[in-house]
Protein backbone atom coordinates (compact mmCIF):
# COMPACT_ATOMS: atom_id res chain seq x y z
CA UNK A 1 0.00 0.00 0.00
CA UNK A 2 1.62 3.69 -0.77
CA UNK A 3 2.52 5.31 1.75
CA UNK A 4 1.53 9.65 1.22
CA UNK A 5 2.18 12.51 3.56
CA UNK A 6 -0.29 14.69 5.11
CA UNK A 7 -0.16 18.84 5.42
CA UNK A 8 1.27 18.29 8.68
CA UNK A 9 4.60 15.71 7.44
CA UNK A 10 2.91 12.64 9.09
CA UNK A 11 2.76 9.62 6.90
CA UNK A 12 -0.38 7.42 6.99
CA UNK A 13 -0.19 3.87 6.07
CA UNK A 14 -3.59 1.83 6.31
CA UNK A 15 -5.40 4.74 7.16
CA UNK A 16 -3.54 5.21 10.44
CA UNK A 17 -1.66 8.32 10.90
CA UNK A 18 1.72 7.39 11.56
CA UNK A 19 4.42 9.72 13.80
CA UNK A 20 7.91 10.34 11.76
CA UNK A 21 9.33 7.78 14.17
CA UNK A 22 7.09 5.11 12.93
CA UNK A 23 4.56 5.11 16.01
CA UNK A 24 0.89 5.47 14.97
CA UNK A 25 -0.99 8.02 16.51
CA UNK A 26 -4.39 9.04 16.62
CA UNK A 27 -7.09 6.91 15.76
CA UNK A 28 -7.27 3.69 17.69
CA UNK A 29 -7.25 0.56 15.79
CA UNK A 30 -10.36 -2.36 16.14
CA UNK A 31 -8.77 -4.37 18.50
CA UNK A 32 -8.28 -1.15 21.06
CA UNK A 33 -11.78 -0.11 20.75
CA UNK A 34 -12.62 -3.48 21.44
CA UNK A 35 -10.77 -3.52 24.98
CA UNK A 36 -12.22 0.14 25.47
CA UNK A 37 -15.19 -0.81 24.89
CA UNK A 38 -15.06 -4.27 27.20
CA UNK A 39 -13.74 -1.63 30.05
CA UNK A 40 -16.93 0.52 29.83
CA UNK A 41 -19.03 -2.64 30.09
CA UNK A 42 -16.88 -3.95 33.33
CA UNK A 43 -16.85 -0.15 35.07
CA UNK A 44 -20.79 -0.17 34.35
CA UNK A 45 -21.27 -3.75 35.85
CA UNK A 46 -20.10 -2.95 38.91
CA UNK A 47 -21.85 -0.10 38.96
CA UNK A 48 -24.90 -1.37 38.67
CA UNK A 49 -23.78 -4.13 41.05
CA UNK A 50 -22.84 -1.59 43.79
CA UNK A 51 -26.15 -0.02 43.80
CA UNK A 52 -27.86 -2.90 43.60
CA UNK A 53 -25.90 -3.86 46.50
CA UNK A 54 -26.64 -0.65 48.49
CA UNK A 55 -30.08 -0.75 48.17
CA UNK A 56 -30.88 -4.40 49.42
CA UNK A 57 -28.33 -4.67 52.25
CA UNK A 58 -29.31 -4.45 55.54
CA UNK A 59 -28.20 -3.12 58.55
CA UNK A 60 -24.29 -3.90 60.04
CA UNK A 61 -25.02 -2.49 63.71
CA UNK A 62 -27.57 -5.05 64.64
CA UNK A 63 -27.21 -8.57 66.04
CA UNK A 64 -29.73 -10.85 64.93
CA UNK A 65 -31.10 -13.14 67.57
CA UNK A 66 -32.91 -16.54 66.37
CA UNK A 67 -37.23 -16.08 66.88
CA UNK A 68 -38.58 -18.32 69.73
CA UNK A 69 -37.41 -16.35 73.07
CA UNK A 70 -39.63 -17.75 75.46
CA UNK A 71 -42.82 -15.70 76.04
CA UNK A 72 -43.42 -17.11 79.61
CA UNK A 73 -40.83 -16.70 81.94
CA UNK A 74 -40.89 -16.61 86.31
CA UNK A 75 -41.35 -13.45 87.56
CA UNK A 76 -38.83 -14.01 90.14
CA UNK A 77 -35.48 -14.14 87.88
CA UNK A 78 -32.26 -12.42 86.52
CA UNK A 79 -32.12 -11.17 83.26
CA UNK A 80 -28.77 -10.24 82.15
CA UNK A 81 -29.28 -7.92 79.13
CA UNK A 82 -25.92 -8.05 77.14
CA UNK A 83 -24.61 -5.99 74.81
CA UNK A 84 -21.83 -6.60 72.26
CA UNK A 85 -19.22 -4.30 72.42
CA UNK A 86 -16.00 -5.43 70.25
CA UNK A 87 -14.77 -8.40 68.42
CA UNK A 88 -11.32 -9.16 68.96
CA UNK A 89 -10.63 -11.61 66.38
CA UNK A 90 -6.44 -11.77 66.90
CA UNK A 91 -7.16 -12.65 70.66
CA UNK A 92 -10.18 -14.61 69.94
CA UNK A 93 -12.52 -12.67 71.94
CA UNK A 94 -16.09 -11.32 71.93
CA UNK A 95 -16.37 -8.50 74.47
CA UNK A 96 -19.84 -7.69 76.24
CA UNK A 97 -21.62 -5.55 78.69
CA UNK A 98 -23.73 -7.25 81.09
CA UNK A 99 -26.85 -5.10 82.61
CA UNK A 100 -28.08 -7.20 85.22
CA UNK A 101 -32.33 -6.94 86.01
CA UNK A 102 -33.31 -8.18 88.78
CA UNK A 103 -36.76 -8.88 89.27
CA UNK A 104 -39.75 -10.64 91.52
CA UNK A 105 -37.92 -11.34 95.11
CA UNK A 106 -34.87 -11.54 93.96
CA UNK A 107 -34.14 -8.05 93.67
CA UNK A 108 -35.83 -4.44 93.18
CA UNK A 109 -34.52 -1.88 90.19
CA UNK A 110 -33.00 1.87 91.73
CA UNK A 111 -32.69 3.46 88.44
CA UNK A 112 -29.42 1.34 86.41
CA UNK A 113 -28.74 -0.74 89.25
CA UNK A 114 -30.17 -3.19 91.28
CA UNK A 115 -30.96 -3.99 94.59
CA UNK A 116 -30.27 -7.90 96.03
CA UNK A 117 -33.52 -8.90 98.22
CA UNK A 118 -31.72 -12.09 98.87
CA UNK A 119 -27.44 -13.79 98.76
CA UNK A 120 -27.02 -14.06 94.90
CA UNK A 121 -24.11 -16.37 93.55
CA UNK A 122 -24.10 -14.96 89.89
CA UNK A 123 -21.72 -16.96 87.55
CA UNK A 124 -21.27 -14.78 84.10
CA UNK A 125 -18.34 -16.81 82.11
CA UNK A 126 -15.88 -14.46 80.98
CA UNK A 127 -16.49 -11.58 83.44
CA UNK A 128 -13.72 -10.51 85.94
CA UNK A 129 -14.47 -12.47 88.52
CA UNK A 130 -16.33 -14.50 87.20
CA UNK A 131 -18.59 -15.58 90.16
CA UNK A 132 -20.33 -12.58 91.80
CA UNK A 133 -21.02 -13.22 95.45
CA UNK A 134 -23.73 -10.84 96.08
CA UNK A 135 -25.16 -9.97 99.84
CA UNK A 136 -28.39 -9.21 100.43
CA UNK A 137 -29.28 -5.21 100.24
CA UNK A 138 -26.20 -5.01 98.19
CA UNK A 139 -26.18 -3.35 95.08
CA UNK A 140 -25.91 -5.17 91.62
CA UNK A 141 -24.38 -2.64 89.05
CA UNK A 142 -23.49 -3.53 85.07
CA UNK A 143 -20.46 -4.98 84.06
CA UNK A 144 -17.95 -6.33 81.60
CA UNK A 145 -16.86 -9.72 80.11
CA UNK A 146 -14.56 -10.84 77.58
CA UNK A 147 -15.91 -14.18 76.38
CA UNK A 148 -13.57 -16.99 74.15
CA UNK A 149 -14.57 -17.49 70.85
CA UNK A 150 -13.37 -20.39 68.55
CA UNK A 151 -12.38 -19.85 64.44
CA UNK A 152 -14.72 -21.71 62.79
CA UNK A 153 -12.74 -20.37 58.88
CA UNK A 154 -9.68 -18.23 60.94
CA UNK A 155 -8.51 -14.77 59.63
CA UNK A 156 -6.10 -15.65 57.10
CA UNK A 157 -9.78 -16.48 55.37
CA UNK A 158 -10.96 -12.73 55.51
CA UNK A 159 -13.28 -11.62 55.08
CA UNK A 160 -14.76 -15.31 54.72
CA UNK A 161 -13.46 -15.81 58.32
CA UNK A 162 -15.99 -17.08 61.06
CA UNK A 163 -16.41 -17.62 64.81
CA UNK A 164 -18.57 -18.99 67.13
CA UNK A 165 -18.56 -18.97 71.21
CA UNK A 166 -21.21 -19.64 73.91
CA UNK A 167 -22.40 -16.69 76.63
CA UNK A 168 -22.84 -19.06 80.01
CA UNK A 169 -24.47 -17.99 83.03
CA UNK A 170 -25.93 -19.36 86.29
CA UNK A 171 -27.21 -17.64 89.38
CA UNK A 172 -28.10 -19.40 92.90
CA UNK A 173 -29.07 -18.31 96.29
CA UNK A 174 -27.29 -21.00 98.56
CA UNK A 175 -28.18 -24.38 97.06
CA UNK A 176 -31.59 -22.81 95.81
CA UNK A 177 -31.09 -22.24 91.61
CA UNK A 178 -32.49 -18.69 90.81
CA UNK A 179 -33.65 -18.47 86.84
CA UNK A 180 -31.44 -16.72 85.15
CA UNK A 181 -31.94 -15.37 81.14
CA UNK A 182 -29.58 -14.19 79.03
CA UNK A 183 -31.00 -12.02 76.81
CA UNK A 184 -28.71 -10.18 73.80
CA UNK A 185 -29.85 -6.82 72.52
CA UNK A 186 -28.71 -4.16 70.01
CA UNK A 187 -26.99 -2.74 68.12
CA UNK A 188 -24.22 -5.28 67.58
CA UNK A 189 -20.43 -4.76 66.45
CA UNK A 190 -19.76 -2.63 63.60
CA UNK A 191 -18.35 -4.89 60.78
CA UNK A 192 -19.48 -8.17 62.03
CA UNK A 193 -22.76 -9.67 61.44
CA UNK A 194 -23.64 -11.70 65.36
CA UNK A 195 -26.47 -14.13 65.68
CA UNK A 196 -27.34 -15.68 68.72
CA UNK A 197 -29.27 -19.00 69.11
CA UNK A 198 -30.27 -21.71 71.44
CA UNK A 199 -27.40 -24.53 71.24
CA UNK A 200 -28.25 -28.34 70.79
CA UNK A 201 -30.32 -29.82 73.77
CA UNK A 202 -31.31 -26.28 74.99
CA UNK A 203 -34.50 -26.33 76.60
CA UNK A 204 -36.18 -22.99 78.42
CA UNK A 205 -37.68 -24.87 81.18
CA UNK A 206 -34.63 -27.02 81.99
CA UNK A 207 -32.78 -23.80 82.00
CA UNK A 208 -35.17 -21.91 84.64
CA UNK A 209 -35.29 -25.09 86.52
CA UNK A 210 -31.47 -25.23 86.57
CA UNK A 211 -30.44 -21.69 87.00
CA UNK A 212 -28.24 -22.13 84.02
CA UNK A 213 -28.83 -19.97 80.71
CA UNK A 214 -26.63 -20.65 77.33
CA UNK A 215 -26.85 -18.67 74.38
CA UNK A 216 -24.52 -19.86 71.24
CA UNK A 217 -23.18 -16.78 69.50
CA UNK A 218 -22.07 -16.88 65.52
CA UNK A 219 -20.11 -13.86 64.25
CA UNK A 220 -19.37 -13.62 61.07
CA UNK A 221 -18.27 -10.53 58.75
CA UNK A 222 -21.00 -8.09 57.64
CA UNK A 223 -21.80 -7.43 53.87
CA UNK A 224 -20.43 -3.94 53.86
CA UNK A 225 -17.03 -5.43 54.76
CA UNK A 226 -17.18 -8.74 52.22
CA UNK A 227 -18.37 -6.40 49.51
CA UNK A 228 -15.96 -3.33 50.16
CA UNK A 229 -12.77 -6.23 49.87
CA UNK A 230 -14.18 -7.57 46.83
CA UNK A 231 -14.42 -4.45 45.30
CA UNK A 232 -10.64 -3.08 46.45
CA UNK A 233 -9.56 -6.68 45.34
CA UNK A 234 -11.25 -6.01 41.51
CA UNK A 235 -9.35 -2.72 41.41
CA UNK A 236 -6.44 -4.10 42.59
CA UNK A 237 -6.35 -6.75 39.63
CA UNK A 238 -8.01 -4.19 37.33
CA UNK A 239 -5.50 -1.21 38.07
CA UNK A 240 -2.31 -3.74 37.47
CA UNK A 241 -3.85 -5.54 34.28
CA UNK A 242 -4.25 -1.62 32.93
CA UNK A 243 -0.81 -0.40 33.79
CA UNK A 244 0.60 -3.80 31.85
CA UNK A 245 -1.94 -2.88 28.81
CA UNK A 246 -0.30 0.58 28.87
CA UNK A 247 3.11 -0.37 29.35
CA UNK A 248 3.31 -3.78 26.83
CA UNK A 249 3.22 -2.08 23.61
CA UNK A 250 6.00 0.56 25.19
CA UNK A 251 7.95 -2.26 25.79
CA UNK A 252 7.39 -4.11 22.43
CA UNK A 253 8.72 -1.01 20.53
CA UNK A 254 4.76 -0.44 19.36
CA UNK A 255 4.48 3.11 21.09
CA UNK A 256 6.41 5.95 21.76
CA UNK A 257 8.19 6.47 25.53
CA UNK A 258 7.60 9.60 27.18
CA UNK A 259 8.63 11.08 30.92
CA UNK A 260 5.23 11.62 31.72
CA UNK A 261 4.00 8.29 30.91
CA UNK A 262 6.93 6.49 33.62
CA UNK A 263 6.06 9.41 36.32
CA UNK A 264 2.44 8.30 36.19
CA UNK A 265 3.49 4.58 36.15
CA UNK A 266 5.98 5.16 39.24
CA UNK A 267 2.76 6.27 41.56
CA UNK A 268 0.97 3.45 40.66
CA UNK A 269 2.83 1.24 43.14
CA UNK A 270 1.94 3.01 45.86
CA UNK A 271 -1.53 4.00 45.04
CA UNK A 272 -1.99 0.26 44.92
CA UNK A 273 -0.81 -0.03 48.75
CA UNK A 274 -2.76 3.09 50.00
CA UNK A 275 -5.65 1.42 48.30
CA UNK A 276 -4.94 -2.02 50.57
CA UNK A 277 -5.71 0.21 53.41
CA UNK A 278 -9.14 1.02 52.13
CA UNK A 279 -10.30 -2.64 53.24
CA UNK A 280 -12.27 -2.45 56.83
CA UNK A 281 -10.90 -3.55 59.95
CA UNK A 282 -7.33 -3.62 58.78
CA UNK A 283 -6.86 -7.11 58.33
CA UNK A 284 -3.07 -8.40 58.84
CA UNK A 285 -0.55 -8.64 55.82
CA UNK A 286 -0.15 -12.27 54.67
CA UNK A 287 -4.22 -13.18 54.49
CA UNK A 288 -5.29 -14.82 51.40
CA UNK A 289 -6.65 -11.85 49.66
CA UNK A 290 -3.26 -10.75 49.40
CA UNK A 291 -1.66 -13.94 47.88
CA UNK A 292 -4.76 -13.31 44.93
CA UNK A 293 -5.25 -9.44 44.83
CA UNK A 294 -2.14 -7.69 45.92
CA UNK A 295 1.01 -8.67 45.97
CA UNK A 296 0.97 -10.15 42.64
CA UNK A 297 -0.67 -6.75 41.30
CA UNK A 298 2.46 -4.54 43.51
CA UNK A 299 4.78 -6.85 41.75
CA UNK A 300 3.35 -6.40 37.91
CA UNK A 301 2.72 -2.80 37.95
CA UNK A 302 6.45 -2.54 39.67
CA UNK A 303 8.33 -4.62 36.86
CA UNK A 304 5.75 -2.92 34.12
CA UNK A 305 7.49 0.75 35.61
CA UNK A 306 10.86 -0.68 35.43
CA UNK A 307 10.65 -2.45 31.95
CA UNK A 308 9.35 0.69 30.78
CA UNK A 309 11.84 2.79 32.16
CA UNK A 310 14.89 0.53 30.45
CA UNK A 311 13.00 1.18 27.15
CA UNK A 312 12.75 4.97 27.68
CA UNK A 313 16.84 4.89 28.19
CA UNK A 314 17.33 2.36 25.33
CA UNK A 315 15.69 4.35 22.89
CA UNK A 316 17.49 7.90 21.03
CA UNK A 317 15.47 10.42 20.92
CA UNK A 318 13.30 9.18 23.58
CA UNK A 319 10.81 12.61 25.02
Amino acid sequence: MPIGRGAAGDERDGGRRMTAAGHPRGNLTRSERRWAAGLLVAVAVLGLLYVAFALSRGSSLANRPVPGAPAALPASRIDLRVTMVGVDVLNNRINVEVDPVLRGTVGRQLGTVGQAAEPIRLFVDGARPAVQEIAAGALVEPFSASVPITDVHPLVDFPLDRYRGQLVATASSGATPIPVVLQPVSPGVAGFAITTSAPAGFTTSGALAAGRWVTSIAIARDEDVRFITLLVGLLLVCSAIGVFAVGLPVILGRREVHVEMLAWMAIFPFALIALRGVIPDAPPDGITFDVLAYYWAIALVFLTFIACVVRWLATRGAR
